[in-house]
Parts: structure tokens; C-alpha cells; sequence
């Protein structure tokens, strides 16, 4: 966890609060399903949660007013009023909430979109999922949603199915570090956090975050491929086959004569 804290707290330097959440998050759900205890864990937020308050606090003694005119500061103040600069700091929250208004329950049609017509900045990075709830609506919201929720489940079915400790939690990892990923990008454009600038796996335009999702799903399908090579190599030599295998078999054996 030390080391954990050390890597967040350069990456909040930088500064960058949305890689800093997914990768604090993703280590605790290692840490909980490497089996640690949930008192260990409590006691070290609540270590690491004074701490960020000491940070704060020190950091507003020895430069006041700058982190009140920090983004950061500036886009929780959007999250809680969005109205209060609508054209300033609120803007793209607007727009996407604009955007999934639009939408509907079936949507305005695949290529239909108007906000993407230079209404909502980025909306092929990270608001693209206001662009997807505006074409495909509330159902189409439904169905893609589900269809993250069945990569996820799957993700911790191959966890599960590792004989081995250390594929575990290398699966636990990857599918936690995608499911963060997703919710904190679907959670700022439909205004459930603030917005962190956090791509949507898999969907997102962007070269190198695809290519560490999709090396990070080849890892996840083969320590796949690996428990069932095990599972498949555990089954007893001489055992029976099975009703299928029995009735398929022919038996080429002479006939008795009578």
C-alpha cells in the first residue's frame, strides 16, 4: 500500500486525479481479493484520507487562493451547480447532459447526432457515450451497458477458474482496472461524479489506450486458455467417457456366428 500511495501521489502531481483514482481503486481491489483484511484496509484509508486533508490544508496555508482557482476545484463546483458558468467550466457538462436529453428512449438514429456537430467538444474521446445515448437512446443505453456487464462477469468467472493465486489476481486486476475505467467516464458524462477526462475502454478514439486495454485482454485470455489446459490435463487417464462418447463410439468388432 505504501508503494501504491508513492505512485498516486506522483501521478497527482502531475496533476492527473482521474489516473490517480483508477489506479488507487484497481490496487484495492487486488488487495481484497488477495484475501487482506478489511480492518487493515479501513485503517489505511482512513490513514490515507488524513493524509490527502493534511496535503490540503498545508497546501492552502502556503499558497492561498490557488487551489480554489485549481481545474480540480473548478469542475466540482460544475458538478455540484453546472449552471453557475454555462459557458465557461459547465460547458461540457451541459452539452453531454444536452446530448442523453436528446436521446430519448430510442434515440435520434445512428449518425444522427446534432451535438457532435461541434456542440460537445471531444465527443469521439471521452463524451462518447452522450453521443451513444443520443443515437441509440435509453434502450440502446441499456443494451450497451449489459453487454460491459457481461464482459466484466466474465472477467471475474476466468478470476474464479484460476488455480493459480498470482492469475487471479492479474485477472482481478485487469477486469477491475476496465470496470473503474468505465464507471468514473460514464459517471462524469451523466453527472454522477465530477468529470476526470478518463477515456471509455474499448470505445474511446485514442491509439495507446487501446492498445493497453486490448494487451491487457490478451493477458486476461491466456491465463484463461491456461486454466483450462490445467483443468483439461487433472482429468483422470482411465476414466469412462460419457454417455455422448458411448453412444457415438462404433464398435467394429466381428459378428458371432450362431
Amino acid at each position: 500500500m505504501i508503494i501504491v500511495g508513492f505512485v498516486v501521489g506522483l501521478i497527482m502531481l502531475q496533476p492527473d486525479f482521474g489516473s490517480a483514482m483508477i489506479l488507487a481503486a484497481c490496487a484495492g481491489v487486488i488487495v481484497i481479493a488477495g484475501g487482506a483484511n478489511l480492518k487493515h484496509i479501513m485503517n489505511c484509508l482512513l490513514v490515507g484520507l488524513t493524509g490527502v486533508i493534511v496535503v490540503l490544508g498545508l497546501h492552502s496555508l502556503l499558497s492561498p487562493g490557488k487551489l480554489a482557482d485549481g481545474y480540480q476545484f473548478a469542475r466540482i463546483q460544475s458538478w455540484l451547480d453546472p449552471f453557475q458558468d454555462a459557458q465557461g467550466t459547465s460547458y461540457n457538462l451541459l452539452q453531454s447532459l444536452k446530448a442523453v436529453a436528446h436521446g430519448g428512449w430510442t434515440g435520434a438514429g445512428f449518425g444522427q447526432s446534432i451535438q457532435k456537430l461541434l456542440y460537445l467538444p471531444y465527443p469521439y474521446n471521452d463524451f462518447i457515450f452522450a453521443i451513444i445515448a443520443e443515437e441509440w437512446g435509453f434502450i440502446g443505453t441499456s443494451i450497451f451497458l449489459i453487454v460491459y456487464l457481461m464482459f466484466i462477469w466474465r472477467g471475474i468467472i476466468i478470476a474464479l477458474r484460476c488455480p493459480d493465486t498470482y492469475g487471479t489476481l492479474v485477472s482481478v486486476g485487469i477486469i477491475g482496472i476496465i470496470a473503474v475505467q468505465a464507471f468514473i467516464n460514464i459517471g462524469g458524462v451523466t453527472r454522477t461524479i465530477p468529470i476526470t477526462g478518463v477515456t471509455l475502454p474499448l470505445i474511446s478514439y485514442g491509439g495507446s489506450s487501446l492498445l493497453i486495454t486490448m494487451a491487457s485482454i490478451g493477458i486476461l485470455l491466456s491465463v484463461s486458455r491456461e486454466a483450462n489446459r490445467i483443468s483439461h490435463d487433472k482429468k483422470p487417464v482411465g476414466s469412462l467417457p460419457n454417455s455422448r462418447e458411448r453412444t457415438t463410439k462404433k464398435d467394429y468388432r466381428p459378428l458371432r456366428s450362431v
